[in-house]
């Protein structure tokens, strides 16, 4: 097979119709490295993250080529490997090459999930290849499949290389993109041209979970809209090897944004928007610059349009790559901290906090350097996630804590469970469920004492997946926390498809202040209400103070993790801690249930009258069904307060049309799968519309109680949960838009309407939050600008031009507190694709 590969390889060196480089550029590699050997030092210019054992605190070749040989190449392979990357003499073999200064082999790559994967590695240097003396690229491509296929097959295959045109895409390949596009640039050099790489996030996955076929449609639909756009503007088009699509045409800014929703509507539709975004980079067409050079710039573009969920479209600037030379240099030092042990975990008890006893501690990475300072994680964890390196910190974190739990068992202590973070990476990169269960196997230890948290946003975004992986873990025997809970859209309807042991919430919604103060206790109560309707344990982090204790302790909350307790800790001193056994508590997380009633005791002489009744059971009402449409027939005083809509009489019938679109069908749905389970009911959540155009928000639980001439009959008792999921609402706005100044605008008839967030600005104006929502809302709040006339008619103004074009920046200045005038800046965005009762989000930053 390698002499076959390299007669190949030869035959297209000596046939002048692709220059080596961009043949393998054309190819679909998996790493792509860089090696200076005058300094030793490597750059990862291409990286799969989570597929082969790829080692992480290497910094210089030797070590490389080491780890390598002892870790990762297979066994029977090793001395192909050495042959091939021995540093010895290296450019000295290079030379004497059948291609000079070219070299290639096959062998086996130790993958993360285990296992051996056939690959092909591909050595260039020196001058031929555009290579400064004493540096050489290796290229690693998956041929695992390629191997097991007879010569014919190979040949055909290898001869379809040389075709200008991509079989799925139909697009051109780019070799061939290359010279039709500076065909263009010759013929038409006046134009404005501009490059566009569009690229689909995550899009080696995708192949992994959905395979060959869907995979080949997906290409092919991506590259009919790419083609489209490209012919629409005089331009050209390829695919490259990474299965990302480039673009030659002229500039069109409106072109590239409708180009990008297009291909996000063709990604929402498959159902993983979040997974799969779709991001653009684009730069200018400068005389002089190669395709090559083009390319490098598009991707540092690309990669910058990933790291930002708002803004996915980036053109090239040359500050960029400043920044990632800064991020390269970090990244280079957090490496050696790991090689010298810098990067520890430290441990932050949780606590039975009726007792004050430990029953557990969550692992948290820490960097701690030899004299002692300690850099937060807020200074590397991003970066690293950025860069795809956080699986990498993860893996080493489980183990080390495996390893750790293993020692205590060794010394005689009983050790505590502790809880390690599991992230969307690292769920889309690494089968969890073999990893955990391997390692408890290799330090057998037993799977009690390890806990896996996996953050709520990762089931919301992969909810069948989640489900299996926390389906699989449970049988291993692991107990799955769903950590964050409460701050996505979706959580209120999660937990009867999720069998989670445990939820942890953040205290910080006991941070909000005023009226918004009033929706996160509702936020909080709802939650552990249902939590504890359904016997699910809480975990409460991030408690700092007692009266955030005493209200947590009122409300039925039992354990608590948080600074009021213990700081997160160096594992010597929570060794010391856990040894005395009057600190720990050695029982499961539980939920804590209440004495049990019967309702019947309620049918008795102690009800005086309907009032009190219906003070007990809450809003509830008699529904029917008939001919897939939905009425009300009967409802209690309870109900109609709750509903509080004028014309609520007029209202009763069809209510399903009253709902959004979607909402009727999920009703009617769900008094289906009531009458199906008559003991236990079904539920759901719930969109009404009002009179002045915004929505309430119902949880109505439904019971069947039988037929009756006017269709199925349904008891529904009914929550009015509007509050908390305008605030559910807001949070999601404020974690997409990131900003501490917030005010959030509705329109209510012919009324704006505003809810405030903006506390550094009340600081400024030396007034509460509650009353800045009050000066909003009765105009008052315009005294506070130099111009209040200015800021009064402002607002329908700025509307008007947001609802056309888009996001709107005005800078104004503000009297302070001491009457000195400071200036701001705002910011007017649309909410309405984000939100259906909130209209705009304005962004307030205080200038200095």
């Amino acid at each position: 097979m390698d002499n076959y590969r390299k007669q190949f390889y030869k035959k297209l060196h000596n046939s002048g119709v692709l220059s080596m480089q961009d043949f393998l550029r054309s190819l679909s590699f998996d790493e792509l490295l860089e090696v200076d050997m005058n300094t030793g030092s490597l750059n990862q210019i291409h990286h799969i993250v989570g597929k082969y054992s790829t080692p992480l605190a290497v910094t210089n070749y030797e070590e490389l080529y080491q780890c390598v040989l002892d870790n990762i190449v297979h066994p029977e392979d090793k001395a192909v490997y050495e042959q091939m990357m021995n540093p010895d003499h290296f450019f000295e073999r290079l030379e004497k090459s059948d291609i000079r200064n070219f070299d290639c082999a096959i062998m086996r790559f130790k993958l993360q999930s285990g296992g051996y994967r056939y690959i092909e590695q591909i050595i260039i240097a020196g001058d031929d290849f555009d290579l400064a003396p004493g540096i050489f690229r290796v290229y690693i491509y998956d041929v695992h499949n390629f191997v097991s296929r007879n010569l014919d097959q190979i040949e055909g295959i290898l001869d379809n290389q040389f075709s200008e045109y991509d079989e799925i895409s139909g697009l051109f390949r780019l070799d061939a993109f290359a010279r039709h596009g500076m065909a263009l640039l010759k013929e038409k050099p006046d134009l404005k041209w501009v490059f566009t790489l569009l690229s689909i996030e995550n899009f080696t996955f995708y192949h992994e979970w959905f395979g060959e076929e869907q995979t080949a449609s997906l290409i092919s639909k991506i590259g009919a809209i790419v083609k489209k756009y490209a012919e629409e503007r005089k331009g050209s088009c390829c695919i490259d090897s990474t299965k990302s699509f480039l673009l030659l045409t002229t500039y069109d800014e409106e072109g590239t944004k409708k180009l990008f929703d297009e291909v996000r509507n063709l990604v929402v539709s498959l159902g993983f928007s979040s997974a799969f975004m779709p991001a653009i980079g684009l730069a200018y067409f400068e005389k002089g610059v190669t395709i090559a050079d083009m390319l490098e710039r598009l991707r540092i573009a690309v990669r910058k349009a990933e790291s930002d969920i708002k803004n996915r479209i980036v053109t090239y600037d040359p500050l960029i790559r400043k920044q990632n030379q800064s991020d390269h240099i970090a990244i280079s030092e957090y490496m050696s901290a790991f090689r010298n042990g810098e990067i520890q975990f430290f441990l932050q008890p949780q606590v039975n906090a009726s007792n004050g006893k430990i029953v557990g501690a969550e692992a948290l990475s820490r960097w701690v350097k030899p004299d002692g300072k300690m850099i937060g994680p807020g200074h590397f964890i991003p970066l690293l996630e950025k860069y795809g390196f956080i699986i990498d910190l993860d893996e080493y974190i489980w183990e080390e804590v495996c390893k750790y739990q293993r020692s205590l068992l060794d010394k005689g202590i009983n050790p505590v469970p502790i809880s390690l973070n599991v992230s969307r990476a690292d769920i889309f990169s690494l089968d969890i469920y073999h990893v955990f269960t391997n390692l408890v196997k290799k330090y057998n230890l037993p799977t009690k004492y390890i806990k896996i948290e996996i953050t709520e946003s990762a089931y919301t975004e992969t909810s069948e997946l989640i489900s299996v992986l926390v389906n699989n873990l449970r049988r291993a025997g692991f107990s799955v926390l769903m950590d964050d809970f409460g701050s996505g859209y979706s959580s209120l309807n999660m937990l009867s498809s999720l069998k989670v042991d445990v939820i942890k919430l953040d205290a910080r919604f006991l941070e909000l202040k005023g009226q918004s103060f009033k929706k996160g206790i509702s936020i909080l109560e709802s939650v552990i209400n249902m939590a504890k309707q359904i016997y699910l344990p809480i975990i409460v982090e991030g408690v700092e103070r007692k009266e955030q204790l005493d209200f947590l302790m009122e409300l039925g909350c039992r354990y608590i993790q948080g600074y009021y307790f213990y700081k997160p800790m160096p594992i010597d001193k929570f060794e010391e801690l856990i040894k005395d056994e009057n600190r720990v508590e050695h029982l499961e997380i539980t939920a804590k249930l209440n004495e049990q009633f019967h309702i019947r005791e309620f049918l008795d002489k102690n009800i005086y009258s309907d009032a009190m009744l219906n003070k007990i059971l809450g809003p509830v009402a008699i529904y029917t069904l008939h001919d897939e449409h939905v009425d009300i027939i009967r409802f209690n005083e309870e109900f109609y307060h709750a509903v509080n809509v004028p014309d609520f009489n007029q209202k009763l019938e069809n209510i399903d049309s009253l709902m959004p679109e979607d909402d009727g069908p999920k009703m009617i749905e769900t008094l289906k799968d009531a009458r199906r389970d008559r003991l236990n009911g079904a539920s759901g959540i719930y969109r009404f519309a009002r009179i002045d155009g915004t929505y309430s928000y119902f949880h109505i639980h439904f019971f069947y109680l039988g037929k009756s001439k006017h269709g199925d009959r349904f008891y529904g008792s009914a929550e009015n949960i509007g509050d908390i999921m305008a605030l559910a609402e807001q949070r999601k706005l404020v974690t997409k838009y990131g900003k501490i100044n917030t005010i959030f605008v509705s329109q209510v008839y012919d009324r704006w309407v505003f809810s405030s967030a903006a506390y550094h600005l009340c600081e400024l104006f030396g007034i509460s939050n509650e009353q800045f929502e009050k000066e909003l809302n009765d105009g008052t709040y315009a005294n506070r600008f130099e111009h209040p006339e200015n800021v009064l008619e402002g607002m329908d103004t700025f509307a008007r031009i947001a609802d056309k074009s888009g996001d709107i920046k005005k800078q104004f200045k503000v009297y302070d507190k001491d009457g000195n005038l400071r200036p701001v800046a705002l910011t007017l965005y649309s909410a309405t694709a984000d939100s259906l009762n909130i209209k705009y989000l304005m962004l307030i930053d205080i200038l200095e």
